[in-house]
């Protein structure tokens, strides 16, 4: 494999020297040239082992980078040295102006090494085909996670870095690196994309991993291990994503893949709140769960998630109690009253209450699965589009949604929405409703960018109200990558 010690190379001098000295790779990838469709497997498991990168990666960083920045949380009063170490001050306050801080590093090289491996895929199958072995009937999926992989990076990348997609915007501004080619060397630096570039090679590559990933695992038929991997309607969610993000000229797409993923009732929301979130071992995954990432590949453990280390309050965080939910973000979801949040079953199963702060709680254990993708979001996306545009069933599409949400938030006690209920009122409990729900899951600041709305400060008293397309809310590329990237630095 030639090509492989190109990009560990490349990675491990634009990036941490040490990327790959305390992590296990999924295979052995470096000694001899691609020779079978399992090496080019091989290569896919390893697209999404650079996920979680050797610190956090393009996993974890993307729900803590835009939850640190957003109206959700506030710095703990208690935190510890972590907090000044890793920067993440710098992340809660906005100072969109320091592109020295270590988890924008993270969070690049994490997202790029996937596209990387990615790209190692794609150029063999595109150029050269599957090799003629008995798992050539791998080479459609193995296309479609590479393009799954890769669409996945250059988005998160994008809502990390760039200002929103705006159609009536100048999208012709640099966005990032969409580099769909193999490295030829730590030198074979490239140039930025432009947002409206980055947007549509985004669009390109989920809609090839929708025509070549299956709809579901077979046993006779794929890797052990592709149980947790990508399948088709993770690539039409994270698409759903994407035009729901570009605004509401978007939103009529985001809507017909919606209703494609939750057609005949697929992802009911059967179990527990926390049920998502205490999946363990091979091919276990909540009714809810459309994609999780899973941290391992076989028998070769990976480096898992580690959220908990900056938003849990409970013992699975250590000492590192570093974010918790605000009070200006509690009183918008009604739980100032702890009464009135002791009737949501979330607030008890996914929360904790430690120094008298609502800490979330849901990321409990190394050996759980961690959900990225659950059908509550789409069913809270679809009741938002229904009720401003009136289309998809209007309100009345849009109840049904909120019920479904709600009926498993509240328990058998829970008292349905109905048509007594004004637009205005069912927009309020659909915007708190997302809120609880997914969050510090990095949903609530782009969310309200996707509906063009106003960014509250939270609390934090030094800043005011930003709009939507703020460049306090988006990050400069990272100072490593512009010491490195001619294209950057000329």
């Amino acid at each position: 494999m030639k090509y492989i010690v190109t990009v560990l190379i490349s990675l491990l001098l634009l990036s941490c020297e040490d990327f790959f000295q305390e992590v296990e790779m999924p295979a052995d990838i470096l000694t001899t040239d691609i020779s079978s469709n399992k090496e080019l497997e091989q290569l896919v498991s390893s697209a999404y082992f650079a996920w979680q990168g050797y610190h956090e990666g393009i996993c974890d960083l993307s729900f803590i980078i835009p939850s640190f920045a957003s109206d959700e949380g506030i710095i703990s009063a208690s935190h510890d040295i972590n907090v000044e170490y890793g920067n993440h001050d710098q992340l809660y306050n906005r100072n969109t102006w320091n592109n020295s801080i270590p988890y924008l590093q993270y969070v690049w090289q994490s997202g790029y090494g996937s596209v990387h491996f990615a790209n190692l895929v794609l150029t063999h199958l595109n150029s050269k085909g599957p090799f003629n072995d008995s798992e050539i009937g791998w080479a459609d999926r193995m296309k479609g996670e590479a393009y799954f992989n890769r669409a996945f990076a250059f988005y998160t990348l994008s809502k990390i870095f760039c200002p929103p997609y705006d159609v009536n915007g100048d999208m012709t501004q640099p966005g990032i690196i969409c580099d769909t080619t193999i490295s030829e060397g730590p030198f074979d630096t490239r140039a930025l994309q432009s947002i409206d570039g980055t947007y549509k090679q985004i669009i390109s590559d989920l809609n090839n991993a929708i025509q070549f990933l299956p709809e579901e695992y077979e046993e006779n038929r794929d890797p052990e291990s592709y149980q947790d991997r990508a399948k088709r309607d993770a690539a039409e969610f994270l698409l759903s994503r994407v035009f729901f993000q570009m605004g509401p000229e978007f939103w009529e797409n985001s809507l017909a893949l919606i209703n494609e993923i939750l057609g005949d009732n697929k992802y009911p929301l059967n179990g527990s709140p926390a049920d998502a979130y205490t999946q363990s071992g091979l091919g276990q995954m909540s009714s809810e769960t459309v994609f999780q990432y899973a941290s391992y590949n076989g028998n070769s453990q990976w480096r898992y998630p580690r959220v908990y280390h900056f938003f849990s309050g409970g013992s699975a965080s250590g000492r590192r109690k570093m974010f918790h939910m605000n009070d200006s973000f509690a009183a918008f979801v009604g739980w100032d009253n702890s009464d009135e949040a002791a009737k949501d079953l979330r607030y008890s199963e996914l929360f904790t209450i430690s120094y008298g702060k609502i800490w979330a709680d849901k990321w409990k254990a190394r050996t759980y699965s961690f959900p990225m993708m659950r059908s509550p979001e789409l069913h809270l996306t679809r009741a938002l589009i229904c009720l401003l545009t009136g289309e998809g069933g209007g309100n009345q599409q849009a109840i049904t949604d909120l019920n479904i949400v709600r009926k498993r938030a509240y328990g058998d006690n829970y008292e349905p929405l109905d048509n007594s209920y004004s637009t205005s009122e069912l927009l309020d409990i659909t915007h708190r409703e997302r809120a609880i729900e997914l969050f510090f899951e990095g949903d609530r600041l782009y969310y309200v960018q996707a509906i063009r709305g106003q960014v509250s400060p939270g609390d934090r008293t030094d800043q005011v109200e930003l709009p939507y397309n703020s460049d306090k809310l988006y990050w400069p590329i990272p100072e490593r990558e512009v010491f490195t990237n001619d294209n950057l630095t000329n």
